[in-house]
């Protein structure tokens, strides 16, 4: 906290000194208070807020051509229950109320816009980083819910207005340049600016306006990479196979801890212990450059007509390389670790790790198009008619996940890390300095990707005032509208992944590529950690590596054919009647608004999707060459691998629905004094599912090495729907002051969750429930069940292979297991999921030979003795056929075929399960003095029980993502030359999704402080410089418990300083 309270002093005494300059110079004067920026805008503001009957709150320019920030997201924070999502220290999206992105609908002047989804986001969350703010002269927020609007949104409505040329007196235009610079930039643009400017003329009866942008920007992100974090419990109860059906089992026994020493102990309730799956960490250098430009024509035809021709654009590209570096964890090999009461690992240390690299890059354009037409008639004095359509587009093309090659030694070490250290990241040391020549090329994924969202939307609306009192002299006016909403999503992606062949070693690597560079200042996570093993990594020069690469590979590399295409089209069309009523409750005005919405949705998803076309099933860790020849390599496939046949097994799968609704809402804002208002809201709106959750593209994979397994979105999904009711006090104190409180409870349905379920997919079998892979498994199972009990009676606690006399076989019995690979497998049973890799092993045997018919074997003519239980290599394709156990033909990898039963995947797609709610109260004030200060003070605490993670369950969980609490405070000050003005942006703990091993992730709290100068020389001329995240403050996402690091990521603070003219 004493860093936000220095920040606060570093702008006082400006403040101060400016002030009583100004005082001094004034003292004969008349004392007369002009209202310029900061206090024009708030209380424009505040009209907004006043005259709506619903709970609006809303931000305005305070000149023309300067909105409070250069981002529009930046200025939202400062609403109260807005929260913002940051990205590289620029505002992206925002959270109201604590519902996340999603469940926010954004606006451009009372449009619909299409947006593009990330990586994995699921599309209808708007990315403000897209839009500049000096065409926007108004954002309204529209908390309770507004039916004229169109619907999506459960949190809130954001509807940005641009301005308009006739809205305006004469001719004005503005511009501002400014240069940025951004504290962390190390490579990329080097002197990055910011050039913006918005022109508007009014001719009386016609008038135009025109603004644009064009902004560039470096950065360097330093952080870690994603980590997940796997549960491991006492074997004892992940054998029962709970955690097992739910996905999560192939990690989930203690046995892989077996051989270390652990400090601590869980207290959890299961004994879960939760391990790092690995420790890694990134620097990429990022550029962005931004261009916008907005062009209005408005033309009056008479009185009572006036056309409004719109076009925006907007375009974001962004580069990016970086270096990543880091080794797996999870357990594997450690013989170390420290255990926390919450079951979290604090420390721990790993045998048999290599100092992995890898190098990174992508390249990516997104650009939008809107074209918009809008006809207002005023038919008489009682009517008024609107027609507005639009044309808009959002495109992305280039990948939203960086290609990336990867480079390892080799040779392994012991790594031990601490997994909290300094500055809130791991630190780790290796037993061994690593080199730049023993780096060597390993794999590679090259990735693409190409989106696109049309939409089209038409909307004939008016207004019908009751002039005459017919009906009701209490029904002011009539409000009604028709929408049309067309639009249509695709989705085409593209990866590949190379390897480079064995032979390849690190001389195909010059040591040039890979440079030894300190970490002593990366993050502070390593300053005074003088570790020579553990404060460094290895830059890695992209455009040698690349070549380096290539040359090893012997071809380039590209994204490949065509993996998916997802293409869903959406039909939205509404009518809504909304009545306006003014009467007297007590003597004081009583406002009234009631409106109801029908809408009917037509969904229709066509997918163009990689299905199955067999099932392969290998022995993990080994590979096969002609004749059943094997050797001890990595296996391509690592158990069972669901294989698809590219372009060529490209089928289109489709699915639509029709769905139907009808909202109702109902507003109501009493003047209980002249100063005072009192606000009801009871309706209902809805967050319609995501684009992706909407697709009927398959995503295969395989889980527990045996269990085919795929997820695909659902064109069934129905809109999440909310029933809200809101309360609200407001006390306009003063000109340009108020203080609000705002009590709100949101009742969820339909809330989207996952189901599974078998299902068959493409019709293709799978050999792992043959019936010789039945009968493998019962052979094992007895195998393991017989050995255990042998074990528990001798006290033996290593070892399988002891007779029931409780004495150790000799290497020459048949019994003797003594090819190390298969003792690991036997002991560490589940770490090596050695049980799975045995029913492929016999199941192999009994295909060769269906007479076998225990685990027994037998001496073969030649003496030597064969049975399922000795390892595979230990033989050939050369095995004399006459022993009658050799089928010809019958080598691995075990492939599916038409006499094996069908495959039942494990099918994941969304649906709708969920209710709940959530329970929210906002506090806002806001003072203007009379000697130019000011404050503003805002908080919103959230709750929802019933929709919140569930930090005892191990198992798949249905939560609400953006849930979290907020609150900004800012002072300011304000003449007639100067402008300042300091903001504590703060933003709780917030649930943001689920990770991998159903762990939930949450953002860390943190507080942006935010500085802003300005001073006009005269009525043209200002000069301006603004400081952002002053205090360096990172973010951090942890799974579950704060120990628990997920993500980390430092982007340091960013200055601008300018200057703005106005003509």
């Amino acid at each position: 906290m004493n860093k936000y309270l220095l920040s606060l002093l570093l702008l006082l005494p400006i403040t101060f000194v400016v002030a009583q300059d100004n005082d001094e110079n004034n003292e004969d004067e008349v004392e007369e208070v002009v209202v310029l920026g900061i206090k024009q805008s708030l209380k424009d503001a505040i009209d907004i807020k006043r005259s709506n009957v619903g709970i609006v709150d809303a931000i305005t320019a305070e000149d023309f051509g300067q909105f409070p920030d250069g981002n529009l997201a930046e200025s939202l924070a400062r609403v109260v229950g807005v929260a913002i999502d940051r990205s590289n220290v620029e505002g992206q999206k925002v959270a109201v109320r604590g519902f996340g992105p999603e469940f926010n609908l954004v606006t451009l002047n009372g449009r619909q816009m299409p947006t593009i989804p990330g990586q994995w986001d699921g599309g209808r969350s708007f990315n403000f980083g897209d839009i500049s703010s000096h065409g926007i002269s108004a954002v309204e927020i529209y908390k309770s819910t507004n039916l004229t609007l169109p619907t999506g949104g459960i949190g809130s409505t954001i509807n940005m207005v641009t301005t308009k040329p006739l809205s305006i007196d004469g001719k004005m235009t503005s511009m501002s340049l400014a240069g940025v610079n951004d504290t962390t930039r190390v490579n990329g643009i080097k002197n990055p600016v910011e050039f913006d400017f918005v022109t508007a003329t009014n001719n009386g009866s016609w008038g135009w306006s025109a603004s644009g942008s064009y902004q560039t920007r470096a950065n360097r992100e330093e952080g870690t990479q994603e980590s997940n974090w796997q549960t491991t419990l006492p074997y004892e109860v992940a054998a029962g196979g709970a955690l097992a059906s739910e996905g999560n089992s192939y990690q989930r026994e203690r046995r892989r801890l077996d051989n270390a020493t652990i400090t601590g102990s869980s207290k959890r309730a299961d004994n879960a212990i939760f391990v790092p799956e690995r420790h890694g960490y990134q620097i990429k250098d990022n550029n962005r450059t931004r261009k916008n430009f907005q062009a209005t024509l408005q033309k009056a035809f008479g009185d009572n007509v006036e056309a409004t021709l719109d076009y925006t654009y907007s375009e974001v590209k962004f580069q990016t390389e970086g270096t990543r570096w880091g080794s797996w964890l999870a357990g594997w090999n450690s013989t170390a670790l420290t255990v926390a009461d919450n079951g979290a690992v604090t420390d721990i240390t790993t045998a048999l790790v290599d100092y992995d690299h890898e190098a990174t890059w992508g390249n990516s354009r997104n650009h939008n198009n809107s074209l918009g037409l809008n006809v207002t008639w005023d038919v008489n004095d009682d009517l008024t008619m609107q027609f507005d359509m639009h044309q808009s587009t959002a495109e992305l093309t280039g990948p939203s996940i960086d290609n990336v090659m990867t480079f390892s030694t080799g040779v392994t070490s012991s790594n031990t890390n601490n997994v909290i250290g300094h500055g809130g990241i791991n630190k780790y040391a290796y037993s061994r300095n690593y080199s730049a020549s023993e780096f060597a090329g390993d794999t590679a994924t090259i990735n693409d990707r190409d989106s696109l969202n049309d939409m089209e939307q038409i909307r004939l609306f008016g207004e019908w005032t009751n002039s005459n009192g017919m009906f009701s002299d209490a029904l002011k006016s009539v409000e009604f509208g028709f929408s049309r909403v067309d639009q249509a999503f695709s989705d085409r992606r593209a990866d590949q992944e190379y390897t480079i062949a064995a032979g390849s070693t690190a001389a195909d690597f010059d040591d040039s590529i890979f440079t030894p560079t300190t970490l002593q200042n990366f993050m502070n996570g390593f300053n005074g950690f003088n570790n020579t093993d553990a404060n460094y990594y290895f830059d890695i020069n992209h455009d040698a590596a690349y070549q380096a690469f290539t040359g090893a590979l012997g071809a380039n590399m590209t994204a490949g054919q065509t993996d998916s295409n997802s293409r869903v089209t959406e039909v939205l069309d509404s009518v809504y009647v909304q009545l306006n009523f003014e009467s007297t409750f007590m003597d004081r005005p009583l406002n009234t608004v009631f409106a109801l919405r029908y809408e009917e949705a037509s969904n229709k998803s066509v997918g163009l999707s990689p299905m199955p076309n067999q099932i392969i099933w290998d022995f993990p860790g080994m590979s096969y060459g002609t004749n059943g020849v094997v050797t001890i390599q990595n296996n391509a496939h690592d158990g069972m691998e669901v294989t698809t046949a590219g372009d060529a097994l490209l089928t289109d799968v489709s699915d639509s629905t029709t769905q139907n609704l009808l909202l109702p809402a109902l507003s109501m804002s009493w003047a209980m004094s002249e100063n005072e208002v009192v606000r009801f809201g009871l309706s209902q709106s809805i967050a319609r599912p995501a684009l992706r959750d909407l697709s009927s593209v398959y995503d295969l994979s395989v889980t527990q090495r045996t269990v085919p397994t795929a997820s695909v979105g659902n064109p069934q999904l129905e809109p999440m729907k909310s029933t809200n009711f809101d309360i609200a006090y407001e006390n306009y104190y003063a000109e340009g002051s108020y203080v609000a409180v705002n009590v709100f409870h949101k009742e969820l349905e339909d809330f989207i969750s996952s189901s599974t379920t078998s299902e068959s997919v493409n019709g293709i079998t799978d050999p792992a429930m043959s019936e010789n892979a039945l009968k493998a498994r019962a052979t094992v199972d007895e195998f393991f069940d017989l050995v255990t009990a042998r074990n528990a009676a001798c006290g033996v606690t290593t070892g399988w292979d002891y007779g029931e006399d409780c004495v150790q076989y000799s290497a020459t019995s048949p019994f003797a297991l003594t090819d190390v690979y298969w003792q690991q497998l036997l002991n560490y049973d589940t770490f090596f999921r050695g049980r799975e890799v045995m029913y492929a092993w016999y199941t192999w045997f009994y295909n060769m030979n269906p007479t076998y018919q225990s685990w027994g074997g037998y001496t073969n003519p030649d003496g030597n003795y064969v049975g399922p239980w000795r390892a595979p290599w230990d033989y050939t394709g050369n095995v004399d056929n006459a022993e009658g156990w050799v089928v010809p033909g019958s080598e691995f990898p075990l492939v599916s075929s038409a006499t094996d039963p069908l495959a039942m995947f494990q099918v994941t797609k969304p649906v709708n399960l969920k209710e709940g709610g959530v329970d929210g109260i906002e506090l806002a004030w806001q003072h203007v003095m009379d000697n130019g200060y000011g404050v503003q003070f805002n908080m919103t605490k959230v709750v929802g029980g019933d929709v919140e993670p569930d930090l005892n369950s191990l198992y798949a969980q249905d939560a609400l993502p953006g849930l979290g609490d907020s609150g900004n405070f800012s002072v300011f000050y304000e003449n007639e030359s100067f402008t300042g003005r300091l903001a504590l942006n703060h933003r709780g703990e917030t649930y943001v999704g689920e990770g991998n091993y159903f762990q939930p992730l949450y953002v860390e709290a943190r507080t942006h402080v935010d500085v802003a100068i300005s001073y006009r020389v005269d009525d043209k001329l200002g000069f301006f410089f603004d400081a952002m995240n002053i205090t360096d403050e990172p973010t951090r996402l942890f799974a579950r418990h704060s120990e628990m690091l997920f993500l980390s990521q430092d982007h340091g603070p960013v200055y601008k300083a300018g200057f703005r003219y106005k003509f």
